[in-house]
């Protein structure tokens, strides 16, 4: 999944980011605009449709603080949630003041990102949402 998205947007000079040397709560994924936190599931689970959809990989205390102070000092900080072939694009700070992670079922995922790419990630229209993710 990251590295689908960092080859993606490698117009935007995205890297990964994993290294002990980088301190607790740095993302995934920094890129030329900002950073983005990734998360997977192979498969929508059942029931999603009604009950939260939960990732097998936290979305840390430290993530939510990392990603929070960013954007409010702004910065962009996105989490990126690939379930099955749906990309979800989220603002960090709108999951963390709304308790979000963990806490939406499948149709609110739609209803609080930012952005969804249905079945593919197509690099142009991804690095224009990454240049600017909180233009609507």
């Amino acid at each position: 999944m990251k590295g689908t998205l960092i080859k993606r947007a490698s117009s935007l000079d995205a890297v990964s980011i994993e290294s002990p040397m980088t301190g607790l709560g740095i993302p995934d994924v920094n890129y030329t605009h900002g950073w983005i936190e990734c998360k997977a599931l192979k498969a929508w689970p059942k029931g999603a449709e009604a009950n939260p959809v939960r990732f097998p990989h936290a979305w840390t205390k430290e993530q939510q603080v990392w990603g929070y102070r960013r954007e409010k000092r702004g910065g962009i900080s996105l989490v990126c949630c690939k379930v099955s072939s749906t990309w979800f694009f989220f603002s960090a700070t709108t999951l963390k003041v709304n308790n979000l992670w963990d806490n939406m079922t499948r149709p609110e995922m739609y209803q609080w990102s930012l952005k969804v790419f249905e079945k593919s990630l197509p690099q142009k229209e991804l690095c224009e949402f990454l240049k600017s993710p909180y233009q609507i």
